[in-house]
Formats: C-alpha cells, sequence, structure tokens
C-alpha cells in the first residue's frame, strides 16, 4: 500500500535566490536542483524556499518544483514554525538561511564559500549559530578545518563536494591557441584586472567567460552554454583563477575535467589542488606561473574522479536519510 502524501517527510531547501549562472548548467550539476532531486528519489514532499526572488541575477526555477517565495520576513519565521517536522537543507551564509538550525526535524547547512569571514562580528555570529545544525556540509578537507576552527565539531561536518559531469567535460576535440581562459562573472572579489595585466605581460590573449558585473574596463564574452565553455577550454592553455574568496569553485573542476592546467590563487579551497599558486593581486607571479604551466604543464586531473555524479548522489542520499 502507498505511503498517504500526508505522512511523507518533507524536505525544505533554502536559497536566497535561484541563479541564472546555475540555471545554464549541466543537469548533474545544479547544485540548487540536484538535493531536491535526490529527496524526491528517497520518497519525500520537496520544496524549495527561495528569499529574495528580485534579485538581478534571478531567474525561475523549472516549473515542476515546488516553490515558495518570501518577500516577508515575518512570513518566512511563520512558515519556518509550521514546518518543524521537516528536513531543512539551508543554503548560504545569511541570516535567514543561518536561523534554521533552530527549526525542523533535520538540519543541514551548506556554506557555498569555504575561507573564514575576515571580520571579527562575522566570525563570531558564524560560531553562535553554525555549531546547531545537525550537519554542515563542506566540499572540501580544507573547508572542513576551517568549520571547525568555528566551532563545528568534526563528527557534524561531511565532506561532499559539488558533482561535475567529467565525461562532457573531457569529450571533444582539443585544438589550442595562444590563450589563457578564466570563467567568472567580473566582480571585485574576483580580481580580474590581475588576470588581465599578467596575460599583457605575458603576452597571452585572455578569454573572460562571463558577465561584467562591475564598472571596470574589460572585455568579456558574456553568458555562454556549456557547450560553448567546453570548446572555448579545448582552446585554451591555461586555466586562471585569482580571487580573493571563492566556494567550490564549479568553473576550475570544469578545467580539470577538460585536462588544463591551473593557476590559482593561494586561498584555502584551492590548495588541495594540483596548481601553481599566487597570491590573488600579485599579478608578476601568476604571470611567470602561466609560462611555466605552457612550458612544463602539471597534470591537474588528480582526484577528479571522486566528482563523479553517481558517487556524489550515493553521498548525499546517506547524509539526507532521516
Amino acid at each position: 500500500m502507498c505511503q498517504g502524501f500526508e505522512n511523507m517527510p518533507k524536505f525544505i531547501s533554502i536559497i536566497d535566490f535561484y541563479s541564472k549562472n546555475v540555471d545554464g548548467m549541466l543537469e548533474k550539476q545544479n547544485y540548487h536542483l540536484l538535493p531536491l532531486k535526490i529527496a524526491e528519489s528517497l520518497g519525500y514532499d520537496t520544496e524549495l524556499w527561495i528569499l529574495n526572488p528580485q534579485h538581478p541575477n534571478a531567474t525561475t526555477p523549472p516549473r515542476h518544483f515546488k516553490v515558495k517565495y518570501f518577500n516577508s520576513s515575518l512570513k518566512y519565521l511563520l512558515t519556518l514554525l509550521q514546518n518543524d517536522d521537516a528536513i531543512i537543507y539551508a543554503n548560504a551564509r545569511i541570516w535567514k538561511t543561518l536561523i534554521t538550525c533552530f527549526f525542523g526535524k533535520k538540519t543541514i547547512f551548506m556554506n557555498h564559500t569555504t575561507e573564514i569571514p575576515l571580520r571579527l562580528g562575522d566570525r563570531g555570529i558564524l560560531r553562535m549559530f553554525l555549531p546547531q545544525f545537525d550537519i554542515v556540509r563542506a566540499v572540501n578537507q580544507n573547508e572542513k578545518d576551517n568549520l571547525i576552527k568555528m566551532g563545528v565539531k568534526s563528527h557534524q561536518i561531511k565532506i561532499i563536494p559539488h558533482s561535475i559531469d567529467t565525461e562532457f567535460w573531457k569529450n571533444g576535440e582539443q585544438k589550442k591557441e595562444d590563450l589563457v581562459i578564466t570563467v567568472a562573472n567580473v566582480r571585485d572579489m574576483k580580481n580580474i584586472l590581475v588576470i588581465k595585466k599578467a596575460c599583457q605581460k605575458a603576452n597571452l590573449r585572455l578569454v573572460i567567460v562571463g558577465e561584467n558585473m562591475s564598472n571596470l574596463d574589460v572585455e568579456v564574452m558574456g553568458y555562454k552554454k556549456p557547450e560553448e565553455i567546453r570548446k572555448l577550454l579545448h582552446k585554451a592553455k591555461v586555466y586562471v583563477n585569482s580571487s580573493s574568496s571563492e566556494g567550490m569553485c564549479i568553473s576550475v573542476y570544469e578545467a580539470i575535467a577538460s585536462g588544463l592546467p591551473l593557476c590559482l590563487s593561494n586561498i584555502s579551497t584551492f590548495q588541495h589542488l594540483n596548481a601553481l599558486f599566487h597570491e590573488p593581486e600579485d599579478s608578476d607571479a601568476l604571470c611567470e606561473n602561466i609560462k611555466k604551466q605552457i612550458e612544463n604543464p602539471l597534470d591537474s586531473t588528480r582526484g577528479i574522479l571522486n566528482l563523479e555524479y553517481d558517487k556524489i548522489v550515493s553521498q548525499m542520499k546517506e547524509m539526507m536519510t532521516l
């Protein structure tokens, strides 16, 4: 006999907004929707709660998902109180998601950034809330180490990276040109001018795939579909990231799956990767690293198979089971 709908466990994923960038990802990499799909496969009643639907980079999720929008903080809090028997999967370090640690039957938190906040007040807030969650999901060991420094117990932390469609990214013809690529929307934290200056010094063309969300004078290609990004990755000789802060940064792993050597900023989220590192604002060091990677490239593909879709789904099912 089928379980009654009213007796199905409820799974609620809470996000700030449903991003255009994430919506354009390959299905196996869409980290906003994957938890909901896994919850459905476990027989849960699922809902996606969106807290900031008016965000300029927001779009509408696929119609077959049950979505609730919250423009009112009071409505949000009252609805949380009405769902105290749900599994809550909260995303991003904002107060509306952090307070979910006090609601629900089981609470899971996903940072989406691996760095410890620079401001003392921000660190204090995280120390107050993060240890209250049943599970905090980290994408790598470096993030786990940082979470422990913020008061989360080791047994509360599950290391589960985002999944990468490795087969998709490695397929296709490799036709190399004298160009360097980065896939990122241009914002201050991305330090795009550092990359631009380094490429100019190395006399190499820089391709920036993404939107210009700043006032910087840089040429960008705008949004590209995964098939177009793959073609550009297969043309490039080096992939570069110079960010001051990142989460897992899926575009770096797409570059790895495509076989590209990496020049990355020396921040904790990247330190386990086989790459050449530079300080985020050091264009001279980056320039030298780009030249080294062209002359004698490091194999960046170590460990990429651990990010395959089926492995990540299996780990997430275990984490999400009551």
